[in-house]
């Protein structure tokens, strides 16, 4: 199953007896850059946190590599929204990246220097190396982005799931941050990204999920991305 790195069976959720995603069933491959597309209030986001157990499923199956996803967690990575975080709390960009590797070391409270060695290594692979010392407060838009995904790649983890990274985010954040999500592909990872900016998926994507809901389909870009089911996407359910 190592193929097949997340497949979904029947999932429904539900807010408050609304229905959010309804019988979504598919098998997503590993080793993809994969996007999520669809409009507002379409369960992007729900999707995403159904199948991290963010947000309670109604009925249906989730498993991640073959396996229950409680068992696979230190597998999984996942950068969240910008503004879902409370940018408030009293870290630094190095204390923030380093969460990634207690992550992976849950009985240990301090970090080995190899650690140490990692949150560098992964700030200047997101250009983000002379922000360490600053408060995360004090980062803009993209920058916090940049960090989280820093936080990500130090969980070394097999598959990604990324909330609009490139939302609100300048040109210069949003190159580095493809550019980072290219290279973990290249490097056999899975990520499935909720994506807005519908004119880059057919270039920096290699597959897509189109969603309002229900599930509009899956495959490769060239594939799916095409324009009577981008309407069909974004059609009134």
């Amino acid at each position: 199953m190592e193929n097949i790195a997340l497949k979904l069976n029947s999932l429904d959720v539900f807010y408050e007896k609304i229905p959010v995603l309804q019988k979504l069933s598919m098998e997503v491959k590993a080793g993809e850059l994969v996007a999520i597309v669809g409009p507002n209030g379409a369960g992007k986001s729900t999707l995403l946190k159904a199948v991290l157990g963010l947000v309670k499923k109604a009925r249906g199956s989730i498993t991640i590599f073959g396996q229950p996803v409680k068992k696979v967690r230190a597998r999984i990575a996942y950068v969240p929204q910008c503004e879902s975080v409370d940018w408030d709390f009293p870290i630094t960009v190095f204390d923030l990246v380093l969460m990634g590797c207690f992550k992976r070391n849950r009985f240990r409270l301090w970090a080995s220097r190899s650690e140490k060695q990692e949150v560098y290594k992964a700030l200047e692979e997101v250009g983000m190396e002379a922000f360490l010392d600053r408060q995360i407060s004090q980062l803009s838009c993209g920058q916090r982005q940049r960090a989280f995904l820093a936080r990500a790649l130090v969980q070394k983890a097999d598959i990604y799931f990324l909330d609009e990274p490139f939302a609100g985010i300048d040109a210069a954040s949003a190159k580095q941050v493809l550019q980072t999500l290219h290279t973990l592909r290249d490097n056999g990872k899975t990520l499935l990204v909720v994506h807005h900016d519908l004119e880059s998926v057919s270039t920096d994507f290699d597959a897509v999920i189109l969603i309002n809901k229900q599930l509009i389909g899956y495959g490769p870009t060239k594939e799916m991305f095409t324009p009577d089911l981008i309407k069909q996407t974004y059609a009134t359910v």
